[in-house]
């Protein structure tokens, strides 16, 4: 507590703030995934975590000097940590939900078998847009 680092004190936070990110990441993705929820409030809610938990713990925990490190801890490793929370979230709700993936796979598959059927068909040369029944997609 209240260490104050600097640049030459410690060279080494901005990849121990990125690891940081990292496994805020990982668990906040992976709760997004095993609860279920979508949408753009879990999007927004990571982004803040991510970026915003470990400067507030470097700032008022550590009490860093974020001017020594020439703001390369600010966004350190956020983007990189934005997209693994993404991944690890994609990939349990979709281990949760695979009849509704299968749904959504044979529709397309469905659409694809039309788009085919038409280019085949049809002799005038025009193409035309595939007529497809109404699915729940």
């Amino acid at each position: 507590y209240g260490s104050r680092p600097t640049q030459t004190t410690c060279p080494a936070l901005p990849n121990i703030v990125t690891w940081i990110r990292l496994f805020i990441g990982l668990l906040y993705g992976a709760y997004l995934g095993v609860t279920g929820i979508t949408g753009s409030r879990g999007i927004m809610m990571g982004a803040g975590l991510i970026t915003f938990v470990p400067m507030l713990y470097v700032e008022h925990y550590l009490k860093t000097d974020i001017e020594s490190y020439n703001n390369s801890l600010m966004f350190a490793g956020a983007p990189n940590a934005f997209a693994f929370m993404c991944l690890v979230w994609i990939l349990l709700h979709t281990w949760n939900n695979e009849e509704t993936e299968q749904a959504l796979g044979a529709a397309v598959a469905e659409i694809a078998l039309k788009t085919a059927e038409i280019s085949v068909d049809d002799d005038s040369g025009e193409s035309a847009a595939p007529v497809v029944e109404d699915s729940e997609f």
